[in-house]
């Protein structure tokens, strides 16, 4: 039997025959027609697969899916060719199609590489057995005329994957000075919820104090496995002793670290990459001055997704101060033209336009601050064809904002300030984000209050 390797599929049964009326010699010259194919009882075609497969065994190779034969209905000189269809849903609807390939033993197939593409592309980067629907696409060729003979064999088979070429463990604890180099106490790292081959970054925060700092604090990662077996063995290091560096390659069997640095800190690795990084960790920034009466514990805060940025609504009415924590053990003061230091210079100024509302955006990694005056908060939607704002009214310190939203049916809206989409607030009425998603409300009359006090933000809606 032969296989044909090819570029795309045929798709309709085809009979070519031509002709030319303008030959010198003044006779017609005619094509015959190509005998056609009878797509009944043509070609047999059987799915081999075996009901669990390891691609590893045909790494760099095609994996064979079916042989055939054809009927003695079938002219002299026809072969069989295929596409492949490969589903995680038996009825195919999320079907890839991938062009067959000779393979050995007379067979026809797909590539290892591809379906373990598709694999991934299914269900991730995990290496487990996962289940596929697999069909052929089958055609007939004889000459120029292809028959499509639809689809056939199709099997239910459980692929193992390709070998990754390392593990990872569910979950990683940190050892060290922090708990007495103690594995069965070791503090654990916080994971998402996603596969850990899909998502390979486990994190942990602790904090340092002055006094541990000054001495440096050793660690090590710890895979669940020695943490279960209470053992050293397979525990990941630096390559250096005592290395103080804040990022670098974790190495199987290192040495420790040392982390010089006060204050909450993060310890973020990879452990497809094999790699580690330190940096400060400050949950929010409290922000003491002349408009909360100097109180770190009761003043607003500006929070942060990445430990870098910190943002929020502050009512600033004179000097004022950043905290990393709601006391006074440490301080970011001023170091001018929008600069800020560590326990350095003196208090922030008031803004130049004066009291009122500012959105505020610091950078711990640059030291810098900014901020933008508050003067309008509005109300924009479907409701009004997205074209301008219902404007709110403020409180005297500008963190609640109260106003009328009427509804003659169903709507989308956003609140947005200063009549610009440069900061505005979306998704969730009891926890809006900066940028968030549009809010949807049932048509009617509401009253509006949105409340900049605290964290999360929220927006109100009373009906009237």
């Amino acid at each position: 039997m032969k296989f044909i390797k090819y570029l795309a599929p045929a798709v309709a049964l085809l009979a070519l025959a031509g002709c030319d009326d303008k030959s010198d010699l003044g006779v017609m010259q005619t094509n015959p027609q190509e005998t056609l194919v009878p797509l009944a009882n043509a070609i047999n075609v059987t799915n081999t697969l075996p009901e669990t497969l390891s691609l590893e065994q045909y790494k760099d190779k095609v994996v064979p899916v079916v042989t055939y034969q054809l009927f003695d209905s079938v002219p002299e000189g026809a072969t069989g060719m295929f596409d492949f269809e490969l589903a995680s849903n038996e009825d195919f609807s999320n079907a890839v199609t991938f062009t067959g390939l000779d393979a050995e033993n007379g067979a026809a197939g797909v590539s290892a590489a591809e379906w373990n593409s598709a694999l991934r592309d299914f269900y991730g980067k995990a290496p487990e057995a996962r289940d596929f629907y697999v069909r052929a696409h089958t055609y007939i060729v004889v000459g120029t005329q292809v028959s499509d003979l639809g689809y056939k064999a199709a099997k239910k088979v459980s692929v193992t994957p390709l070998d990754l070429g390392y593990v990872i463990e569910n979950a990683y604890y940190l050892v060290g000075t922090l708990n007495g180099n103690n594995i069965a106490t070791s503090m654990i790292f916080s994971h998402s919820d996603k596969n850990v081959y899909d998502d390979p970054v486990f994190t942990i925060k602790f904090k340092v104090t002055d006094e541990q700092a000054a001495a440096g604090v050793m660690w090590k990662v710890v895979p669940e496995s020695s943490f279960k077996a209470n053992t050293t063995n397979g525990l990941y290091g630096t390559f250096a002793e005592g290395e103080t560096a804040k990022s670098g390659s974790l190495v199987l069997g290192g040495n420790y670290g040392k982390i010089v640095t006060a204050g909450q800190q993060s310890l973020t690795i990879n452990m497809e990459q094999l790699t580690y990084e330190i940096a400060d960790a400050i949950e929010c920034l409290y922000t003491p001055g002349n408009s909360n009466g100097w109180n770190p514990g009761g003043s607003l805060t500006l929070t942060t997704e990445n430990y870098i940025n910190y943002t929020g609504f502050l009512y600033l009415n004179g000097e004022w101060l950043l905290t990393p924590e709601p006391n006074w053990d440490n301080k970011y003061t001023s170091a001018g033209d929008g600069k800020i230091e560590y326990n350095g210079g003196p208090n922030l100024p008031v803004p130049a336009e004066g009291a009122g509302l500012y959105w505020t955006d610091v950078n711990l990694e640059s030291l810098t601050y900014s901020t933008t005056h508050i003067t309008a908060a509005g109300l924009i939607g479907g409701f009004n064809s997205w074209g301008g704002d219902v404007d709110l009214t403020p409180s005297d310190n500008f963190l609640v904002w109260t106003g009328e939203l009427n509804l003659a049916e169903d709507s989308e809206w956003k609140i947005r300030f200063n009549h610009d989409w440069g900061i505005n607030l979306g998704g969730d009425t009891d926890n809006l984000v900066i940028n968030g998603s549009n809010i949807n409300t049932p048509a009617g009359s509401y009253i509006v209050t949105l409340d900049l006090t605290n964290h999360p933000y929220k927006v109100t809606l009373t009906a009237k």
